[in-house]
């Protein structure tokens, strides 16, 4: 069996998406001290890509101390344990050696590798991997790069991470485990003009996307005035958007003892402040203005179902005008004096629905429905005495 020593030291360096980590390290098996690693110089900035292979460098001498010259198989391993465990990275590399010195790397462990600590293992040929295990320092940046770390700073900002691809990420955090409550990224400001997370696109795409079971969730805390999401828009945008496919929602909002959704606009005019179109028909359902009035759009399907103005009398069934959201077209019969039927041509049994009179001569109106004909009123216009007049009525059904 050959017996070598070996006096080496070690460096390494690679780039995740967070930070540069440099670790560097050395160790003493025969005499004297060996070189320190020789790591090239890259250029810094977000296009600077560190090298993913870690260099070593040694001295190889035989039993007697000796150096030794020639090429040798050397297997370079990283275990996250100074005695026994399983390598997470393995490299048998073949090394020229002159007067005792070499210089090599490993290569293909920037996947293993996440700010752990880790000892090095080397083994010469067929001889057993020397032992005790050199374990790898890191230098003095990189210690406050480990995970659990924290990176602080008064300026601005603390951390800047880009992506110039155009299917690129340029932060991605995952909470892996598949239970409990676990969140893959958390943001938090103390301050009360503060925001815990603020995303922003500046060419008319979305700010924040969230996908799941639901995709965003906010909550606030603390006195009234604490926001759980808060959306802001310029002209023509939209400060929060939800879509829902046929099984979903594009927006659920609940609460236990306050307001499940509180909307406000600070323009001064009487401008709608809550607008809902379901883009189905290209209309807006209705709105909601600054001054609380419900509007709607007579062609679309919102808060209104239909609405008619008809003559009831004996020989006058006459619709005037007339508005059906729900399809189909409402049909007047006079069936006798300041009596008649509208048949809307939908369910109007479990509907609410309010009647006026709009005749000169009656003040009152009143009007059913039976399950025997689920789409039809039966309405009856009459005076102060309760005699029935003809004249017309309006009908609103919701």
């Amino acid at each position: 069996m050959n017996t070598h020593n070996k006096t080496f030291a070690i460096g390494m360096v690679f780039l995740t998406a967070l930070a540069l980590l440099a670790l560097a390290a050395g160790l003493t098996y025969a005499q004297g001290s060996g070189p320190g690693p020789a790591v090239d110089a890259e250029p810094h900035g977000v296009a600077a890509t560190a090298p993913g292979a870690i260099p070593i460098q040694g001295r190889l001498t035989n039993a007697s101390g000796n150096p030794l010259s020639g090429t040798f198989s050397i297997m370079f391993r990283l275990y996250e344990t100074d005695i026994g465990g399983t390598a997470v990275c393995t490299d048998t590399r073949s090394v020229s050696v002159a007067s005792g010195l070499f210089s090599d790397y490993m290569d293909h462990c920037y996947d293993d590798i996440s700010g752990q600590k880790l000892w090095l293992g080397v083994q010469v040929e067929s001889d057993p991997e020397m032992t005790p295990r050199q374990v790898i320092m890191p230098v003095p940046y990189a210690i406050s790069l480990v995970p659990g770390a924290v990176i602080s700073t008064t300026g601005y900002p603390a951390l800047h991470v880009e992506s110039t691809s155009s299917s690129g990420r340029a932060l991605r955090a995952y909470a892996s485990a598949t239970s409990g409550t676990n969140y893959g990224v958390v943001g938090a400001s103390f301050s009360p003009n503060g925001y815990g997370g603020y995303f922003y696109n500046d060419d008319n795409g979305m700010g924040l996307y969230g996908r799941g079971g639901p995709g965003v969730i906010g909550e606030g805390y603390g006195p009234l005035g604490a926001h759980g999401v808060v959306g802001r828009a310029g002209a023509f945008g939209a400060g929060v958007k939800g879509e829902g496919n046929i099984s979903s929602y594009g927006g659920w909002f609940t609460s236990t003892d306050f307001v499940a959704l509180y909307v406000t606009s600070n323009r001064e005019d009487n401008t709608d402040a809550i607008v809902l179109d379901g883009a189905k028909d290209g209309g807006i359902d209705f709105s909601v203005t600054n001054d609380g009035d419900v509007k709607q759009a007579l062609a679309s399907n919102g808060l209104v179902k239909a609405g008619v103005n008809a003559n009831c009398g004996t020989s006058i069934g006459i619709t005037t005008r007339s508005f059906n959201n729900v399809g189909g077209t409402i049909v007047v019969t006079g069936t006798a004096t300041g009596q008649c039927t509208i048949n809307f041509g939908f369910d109007v049994f479990n509907r609410y629905y309010v009647a006026t009179s709009a005749s000169s001569t009656a003040r009152f109106v009143s009007c059913y429905t039976s399950i025997g004909s689920p789409n039809e009123l039966y309405c009856r216009n009459w005076d102060a005495v309760g005699t029935s007049q003809d004249g017309a009525i309006m009908v609103l059904v919701y």
